[in-house]
């Protein structure tokens, strides 16, 4: 089945924007009891009706095979020939991927990151429990972290997404949750807290640290740029004049929740006090709150409320807790369907219905593809 938003065609297994999305929501409200299990079937048809895509250079945790594998594991069934796929199309990617660093380049686009990437791949691993598959992509994880000539292993050859070629020439490096370093760094932190571990793996999460404590910046207000381009690596000065929008994306609170779960797993009581003073400083700033202005799962309220909640879970913080509270008052009444035009899962209803849902103890935690813990 394919969906439509505007002119674009969406596939069903698409995890961000199609059926998939919705078909997440409705396991979720199948736990809850909210809907039946004929609700539950038809998502899931809807998710898979015209096929899966399984093309190993394209399918990613939001788009085909390991989309479809992450959502029917929130359900406690996945097909084991569908496993299978998620497997081939793991170790292909990490083929691929040792082979350009040994041939000294540069990443490209999607090859690590947790949309499009090898960090993706590793949500529906870790819910299935394929723990060999997972240690060789924890493996390369750590080979992203060692140098590449004069620049971060995690250097990205391509400008961003959005990005001016010409001020992106030289590539560039990538801050956020979602497509940048702090989702290797998250993966790399839960697996560890996991028991799952290979060598050189503290040191590894200890090495993008290092590159995200040289990058913090502000003085009243302390955060992180979305990304810097080769003559800001080089000068160690970046354009960027203030924190972006508080995103689960890119913003302050979808960074910070990566450098706490490090911190967790490290044992480093340290940091993980210093970033929940971080993210509170930015939940508490008018300036950066304004910022805000819609209700999305991937840079709106829905995501800033989610990714504070699972950061406040683990804090112990009650400041932190308080401001959830003030928060989830100042947004409720924009947190509705009717503000929202499709069902999408990162920018949709969908995304905006699941932030109220707890799965029940045992279950695969619905919001695993956000890498929150």
């Amino acid at each position: 089945m394919t969906t439509s938003i505007g002119q674009e065609t969406v596939r069903g297994d698409d995890l961000g924007s199609g059926a998939a999305g919705t078909a997440l929501l409705r396991v979720q409200q199948a736990h809850a009891g909210t809907a039946d299990r004929q609700e539950l079937q038809r998502a899931i048809a809807a998710m898979t009706g015209r096929g899966v895509a399984g093309h190993p250079d394209t399918a990613s945790l939001y788009q085909g095979v390991p989309a479809v594998a992450f959502v029917l594991s929130t359900a406690g069934y996945v097909p084991v020939e569908l496993e299978h796929q998620l497997d081939s199309i793991t170790w292909h990617r990490i083929a691929q991927a040792h082979a350009r660093i040994d041939r000294c380049e540069h990443a490209g686009l999607g090859e690590y990151d947790l949309i499009s990437g090898l960090t993706g791949l590793a949500v529906p691993l870790l819910a299935l429990g394929h723990h060999d598959v997972l240690r060789d992509l924890l493996s390369y994880l750590i080979r992203l972290t060692e140098p590449i000539r004069d620049r971060p292993g995690w250097w990205y050859a391509d400008p961003p997404p959005d990005g001016d070629p010409e001020q992106f020439r030289g590539g560039h490096a990538n801050f956020g949750l979602a497509h940048g370093i702090n989702g290797p760094l998250t993966l790399l932190a839960i697996a560890l807290r996991e028991g799952i571990t290979v060598p050189g793996h503290a040191e590894a999460i200890q090495r993008i640290l290092s590159y995200l404590d040289r990058w913090e910046l502000g003085t009243e207000h302390r955060w992180w740029p979305a990304s810097i381009n080769a003559h800001e690596h080089e000068t160690g000065r970046t354009r960027q004049r203030g924190p972006q929008r508080p995103s689960w994306c890119y913003g302050t609170p979808g960074q910070v929740r990566a450098q706490q779960l490090a911190a967790l797993a490290l044992g480093d009581t340290t940091r993980q006090q210093h970033v929940e003073n971080i993210v509170y400083g930015c939940v508490t700033d008018e300036w950066q709150l304004a910022q805000i202005i819609d209700e999305s799962l991937c840079h709106g309220s829905a995501g800033l409320l989610h990714t504070l909640g699972r950061i406040a879970a683990d804090s112990g913080d009650a400041r932190l807790v308080g401001a959830l509270t003030d928060l989830r008052e100042r947004f409720r009444s924009s947190l509705s369907p009717e503000h929202v035009g499709h069902d999408g899962f990162l920018e949709g209803n969908s995304g905006i219905q699941l932030i109220d849902h707890i799965p029940p103890a045992g279950a695969v935690r619905w919001d695993a593809c956000l890498l929150l813990g």
